[in-house]
């Protein structure tokens, strides 16, 4: 993730866990006048996920000043934000583009009124204005930074024009050329037909993305960004669920987790949300475990099969060592059950090149399955130094008396407890207290 220099945290400045600075929250209309709004302002939700390409978000006002009127909001305005934890260096801060005003409604009297103005990043509001309809030649990372580059650099705040929010590029190089014409397509929509059809060089990893997280923009392979940290063992924290049980003896990690001085407080889940553990018929209906595509070359009148079985994947994707007990190989499937089918045209333009489907669409469909279809939320104090991407590790008991004193080995969940990837993150910033709600997938 984004580099940075980590001074050390002082636990003395803060009272409890989730306790948050607020350091603005204001309006910005058109006309460059700006509101300082953070009395009238309840709460800001603000949400990042791997699967998204923007961050947005929704504030709640409590209006008895006309401030509805005064502004005006007419969704040509702008809301900046920006929270910190105490004695925290990192922020969660930038302008925002306002989207929307609603569920306006009066409370008891005629004197006060609330509603909910949503917004979301700049770049996906300007994305969503622009159409594309030129044509595009090279490696996929190159087309991803010129399209960036030529649509989507705005300021990420609106006091300073200068001001960019980084987009992080892959660590090693793509193999996959492409040449297309974009049909009239989105920025954005360009940039993720593209990511479909990227993959590394050896490797030929192909779950690409473009995401935001609230430090920066990433066009990456999911798994490299996996791999990368965990070979590093750069973990962000370790989260314990113990419902009302004893206490138990949690022993120490070999990972240096990101501020291990911070309160024990932080490691603690407060909630998690009812999910499910495995579908195997929903395994096999998506093609997640095995599937079987069909291309068919019109031009050159060729017929191709390929089968995909997760467990058998090309010799270096890391699915190979997936751990038996959450992914066990003996699961029922047959790749002729689910059948897809791709078309193409040997050299339709000169320039064309071979769409190479075998590598990449059972492939990427069934690792973006794993991350979006095994997963679990769970509540816990915010911190402004996370972001979407992160790996952490999870703690999870077995359903069995636990006796004060006993040993982690003993009463954790085998299956529950190991490390996983952050996919989406809802911050809550309300009266001072910062609450995120993560989304974790298992992936080993």
């Amino acid at each position: 993730m984004v580099d940075a220099i980590e001074p050390r945290v002082d636990p003395n400045f803060i009272n409890e866990a989730g306790d948050v600075i607020t350091e603005a929250v204001t309006v910005t209309t058109q006309d460059g006048y700006v509101f300082d709004v953070s009395n009238f302002c309840l709460g800001i939700t603000l949400f990042e996920d791997i699967f998204s390409n923007v961050m947005v978000g929704e504030a709640l006002f409590m209006d008895s000043a006309n401030l509805i009127t005064k502004v005006p909001f007419q969704g040509i305005e702008f809301i900046t934000i920006s929270y910190r934890t105490p004695s925290f260096v990192e922020r969660i801060a930038k302008s925002f583009k306002v989207t929307s005003l609603k569920d306006r409604a009066f409370t008891a009297t005629d004197r006060e009124q609330m509603y909910v103005l949503g917004f979301m990043s700049n770049e996906g509001a300007r994305d969503n204005i622009i159409n594309l309809n030129q044509k595009f030649s090279g490696t996929t990372d190159q087309v991803v930074s010129k399209i960036w580059q030529d649509h989507l650099t705005l300021p990420r705040f609106l006091s300073d024009s200068a001001s960019r929010t980084t987009l992080v590029m892959p660590q090693s190089r793509q193999s996959s050329s492409i040449t297309f014409v974009a049909p009239n397509w989105t920025p954005l929509q360009t940039i993720n037909w593209v990511a479909s059809r990227s993959f590394d060089v050896g490797t030929e990893l192909n779950g690409f993305q473009l995401f935001e997280s609230n430090k920066a923009f990433y066009f990456r392979n999911l798994d490299e960004l996996i791999e990368t940290q965990d070979t590093a063992r750069d973990v962000f924290a370790r989260y314990v669920y113990y419902p009302g049980a004893a206490t138990v003896e949690i022993p120490r990690s070999n990972v240096l987790y990101t501020k291990p001085e911070l309160l024990k407080q932080y490691s603690i889940v407060r909630k998690i949300k009812p999910f499910t553990q495995f579908d195997i018929l929903e395994w096999q209906n998506r093609a997640f475990v095995a599937g079987k595509l069909i291309t068919h070359d019109i031009a050159l009148k060729t017929y191709n099969e390929y089968f995909f079985d997760y467990y058998n994947p090309y010799t270096k994707e890391i699915t190979v060592n997936k751990n038996p007990t959450a992914f066990p190989q003996t699961v029922m499937r047959n790749a002729d059950c689910m059948q897809t089918m791709r078309t193409k045209q040997y050299k339709l333009h000169n320039e064309m090149q071979d769409p190479l489907f075998e590598k990449w669409v059972l492939q990427r469909n069934s690792l973006l399955y794993e991350l979006s279809g095994v997963n679990l939320e769970i509540e816990v104090p915010g911190r402004t130094d996370i972001e979407v991407g992160r790996l952490v590790d999870f703690v999870y008991p077995k359903s069995l008396d636990k006796m004060e004193g006993t040993t982690a080995e003993w009463v954790n969940d085998e299956f529950m407890t190991a490390r996983y990837l952050v996919t989406s993150i809802r911050h809550d910033f309300s009266l001072n207290t910062h609450t995120m709600y993560l989304e974790l997938a298992r992936y080993i």
